[in-house]
């Protein structure tokens, strides 16, 4: 075969060049594929509750919604005037809101939020060490 002989059967031959196109396709669905499983992956990593442990758990005591957003504050034992650990937690759009166990949660809203509940809440970004701090919340589990 001299040069060009096989692009020539390849032209020619319109099984090979089926084949050809259907191996191409069926790569480029199955590249399209995997990119579409990692970035749900990575989708549902950001919804999920941070490792470790949350920066406060206790009973909301008072909420300020905003629409739709909002602030709390949470304190560890409400009874305490003092002493104990209290946040009063900026809630905006980029806060998780969550209804049951970290690791099989349902997601939530602000409008979830009531007195008297007991909550885990995250924070993220500075935390002000104001009595009480105040902070902006990245998760809010409600157990």
């Amino acid at each position: 075969m001299g040069p060009g002989t096989f692009d020539r059967f390849l032209r020619l031959n319109p099984v090979r060049q089926l084949s050809r196109r259907i191996l191409i396709g069926s790569t480029a669905l199955l590249l399209l594929l995997t990119a579409g499983v990692i970035v749900l992956l990575l989708m549902s990593r950001g919804d999920a509750a941070p490792n470790g442990p949350p920066s406060i758990r206790g009973t909301i005591t008072s909420l300020t919604p905003l629409a739709g957003q909002g602030v709390i504050l949470v304190e560890e034992r409400p009874q305490d005037q003092a002493g104990s650990a209290k946040a009063s937690v900026t809630v905006n759009a980029a806060t998780g809101i969550y209804r049951g166990r970290v690791s099989v949660s349902t997601k939530g809203s602000f409008g979830d939020l009531r007195n008297g509940q007991r909550v885990e809440v995250w924070f993220n970004g500075p935390v002000f060490t104001s009595y009480p701090v105040q902070a902006t919340a990245s998760v809010i589990l409600i157990p």
